[in-house]
């Protein structure tokens, strides 16, 4: 294995990326705007003797528009903010690997309300990928389909601008961050949000065994 490739620091579930690694091998990357993220959750959860703030427990870092290979194929990374500011998609060849930034046409679009997210910024973001020709095929993160429906996980360019509820070629930017933010409003937090983030921080990582050979999630009281 080359690559173990992360789009963002998830809230809902744990990575996998350090298994895969000690499994496989490969080097785990992700943009370097996780810095940005590492900034802010590191001290709430008060990890700094465990979770290096300068993006260290992953072995590489994209900037915007870089490009690397996947054995013969040409990868190029998209910095894709406002859901957190580190997400990053992957474009290969016709294909885009969009994490959480852009969901199914029926779904819209990732949540805003996370520190550091920012509806007009994703609004931004996702226009840069409905830029790409319209048969560039977008793999997605999350669906829900309906009893009896297979989830939907990959869609065109052109139907997403055609067909997004949320962005698409006849919705403004004004429009569109008014509709996000309302829908923001109240939204319940993950279940697993701080589980996920200490070690989604770390690459996956459990974080320093404790003196009787336990590892433990932090509860920070009062945020």
């Amino acid at each position: 294995m080359e690559w173990i490739l992360e789009t963002h620091v998830h809230a809902d579930h744990l990575t996998g990326a350090s298994y895969l690694k000690e499994k496989l091998g490969g080097r785990i990357a992700i943009g370097a705007k996780i810095l940005n993220v590492l900034d802010y959750w590191v001290p709430v959860f008060n990890i700094s003797d465990d979770t290096p703030i300068d993006g260290s427990q992953f072995d590489y870092l994209f900037q915007d528009e870089e490009i690397f290979t996947i054995g013969n194929l040409k990868v190029k990374v998209m910095h894709t903010p406002g859901h957190t500011p580190a997400c990053s998609c992957y474009l290969i060849e016709d294909s885009i690997f969009s994490g959480d930034t852009i969901f199914s046409p029926k779904m819209g679009t990732a949540r805003t309300d996370f520190p550091g997210g920012s509806a007009e910024i994703l609004y931004d973001s996702i226009k840069r990928i409905l830029s790409l020709p319209e048969s560039t095929k977008i793999f997605l993160g999350h669906d829900y389909p309906e009893t009896g429906f297979e989830p939907n996980f990959c869609v065109t360019v052109g139907e997403q601008k055609l067909n997004n509820i949320l962005i698409n070629d006849k919705i403004s930017k004004e429009n569109y961050v008014e509709t996000r933010n309302k829908r923001d409003i109240g939204k319940a937090v993950p279940k697993l949000l701080y589980p996920s983030l200490q070690i989604n921080l770390r690459a996956g990582k459990f974080g320093k065994t404790e003196q009787n050979g336990k590892n433990y999630i932090k509860i920070p009281i009062g945020i």
